[in-house]
């Protein structure tokens, strides 16, 4: 089985209020779109979870106490780079009013688009050399996948309504060690190697193509299979701006490891599966579902080591006699 240590992700929900109209009391500042603005805020939810978090239900990320909150977002008619300072009152935590929050509804339009890019929050009076307390993660991070809307979030902001926004940050918790029961930690280096592949496609009458497919690969153990990935796909594209040129599919190389387990260097550990699928502009529809499937032991895994620290690709063959291709 599998050994794995699990950081736990703190989820904590932020909430934007979009205000689209702003009170003679307030600082408006952009007079040239008259009353036609948007005022962004943080809403109290914080405050709420913050409480949970001293009362045990949820471990603290940070003994720290929220004060500053970095926002960076981009709107039609700019872009907005601002910290500003997190207050309190009875109702929680939220952010003080500042100018550059104040987003302009363009003259003549009753929507505005917004987007959200950036969200951090701070100890301190962010600079350098401090650091986040909590940041909402993006899309494409490590941490997508531990929040329903990773970042950039965009915003259809009309003018005359008030939009609630959920904003999720994370942050890390970090226990004390003798929480798990142990003294100390031994350091295993694990060094990762590139397997490369590219594949060619074949069709009934012998015509050839550079292959599209789908790359799965699994860890194989003896009671559990470890997906290491899943749907990889390379990059396709023709030589021409117009499509008028040769297409292309360049090789897709992923990182892999050397045998984890204690495994000997003639033990089947990886399975490589590689799917064709459709490529419209190119072959269209393969005549048939063919995938095929690479097993690897760490022996096959070193002769795709070439010399000068350069690696051969594995060249997969859908329908095709490749006794015929060279």
């Amino acid at each position: 089985m599998m050994k794995r240590i699990k950081y736990l992700m703190a989820s904590m929900v932020l909430t934007l209020f979009m205000l689209t109209s702003c009170s003679q009391d307030e600082p408006v500042g952009k007079e040239e779109f008259g009353e036609n603005l948007a005022v962004i805020e943080i809403g109290p939810i914080l405050n709420d979870l913050l409480n949970r978090q001293m009362e045990g239900d949820i471990p603290a990320c940070s003994a720290e106490v929220p004060a500053f909150a970095r926002i960076m977002l981009t709107h039609e008619l700019g872009s907005v780079d601002v910290v500003v300072p997190i207050l309190a009152d009875d109702l929680g935590l939220f952010t003080a009013y500042d100018e550059e929050l104040a987003i302009p509804v363009p003259d003549g339009e009753t929507t505005t688009e917004v987007s959200l890019t950036d969200f951090m929050v701070y100890a301190e009076e962010p600079n350098e050399e401090v650091m986040p307390i909590w940041v909402a993660p993006k899309i494409g991070s490590d941490y997508e996948n531990f929040v329903n809307d990773p970042l950039p979030i965009v915003l259809d902001l009309h003018a005359g309504s008030k939009k609630y926004v959920p904003v999720e940050v994370l942050c890390f918790e970090d226990r004390e060690v003798n929480l798990y029961g142990y003294q100390f930690f031994d350091l295993v280096p694990v060094k990762l190697y590139e397997f490369c592949l590219f594949a060619n496609y074949c069709t009934d009458a012998g015509e050839h193509y550079t292959a599209n497919y789908d790359l799965d690969i699994d860890y194989l153990l003896e009671e559990e299979v470890i997906n290491l990935y899943q749907g990889k796909s390379p990059v396709t594209g023709n030589t021409e701006d117009d499509n008028s040129g040769d297409w292309y599919a360049e090789p897709l190389c992923l990182a892999i490891p050397a045998p984890l387990y204690g495994e000997s260097d003639t033990d089947i550990y990886l399975r490589v599966t590689v799917t064709l699928t459709a490529w419209e502009d190119n072959y269209g529809e393969p005549v048939s579902e063919i995938s095929e499937i690479i097993e690897l032991n760490w022996n096959a895994v070193q002769l795709y080591f070439g010399p000068d620290n350069t690696i051969d690709f594995e060249h997969v063959f859908f329908n095709c006699d490749d006794n015929l291709i060279q």
